[in-house]
């Protein structure tokens, strides 16, 4: 009984959603905070940030088609991963619109978000 036990607990790890940790660099000042993706394999999924003084904000990311964000839109010719979008809403009214690079090996690699105020801030995992 106590080897079923163990082999279904490893098959049960090995089925668990891929979720990724990474941090969320402001452009302004030193800061560095948390930015939480649930399921990073996931089309569409839950993303949690952690700003520096506190502030959290939660909301939804949901991938698009191929994206380089090294260079720009018309001259994207590469598809070597696609993007994601979302928006976050803050508990100090703080919107963040983010672009993330989605790898086909269904994890996120980097990315950057927007304030409504203009405030920058680059997300890498």
């Amino acid at each position: 009984m106590r080897h079923r036990l163990v082999i279904l607990s490893a098959a049960t790890a090995a089925c668990a959603t891929p979720a990724q940790e990474g941090r969320l660099f402001r452009q302004d000042i030193a800061a560095v905070s948390r930015f939480h993706v649930a399921d990073a394999s996931a089309q569409s999924t839950d993303v949690f940030a952690e700003l520096s003084g506190g502030t959290t904000c939660r909301g939804r990311i949901s991938r698009t088609d191929a994206v380089d964000m090294s260079v720009g839109p018309a001259e994207d010719r590469t598809v070597t991963s696609d993007g994601g979008v979302g928006v976050l809403v803050c508990s100090s009214n703080t919107v963040l619109r983010c672009r993330l690079v989605h790898r086909y090996a269904n994890s996120y690699a980097y990315g950057e978000c927007t304030d409504q105020s203009g405030v920058k801030y680059t997300v890498v995992f």
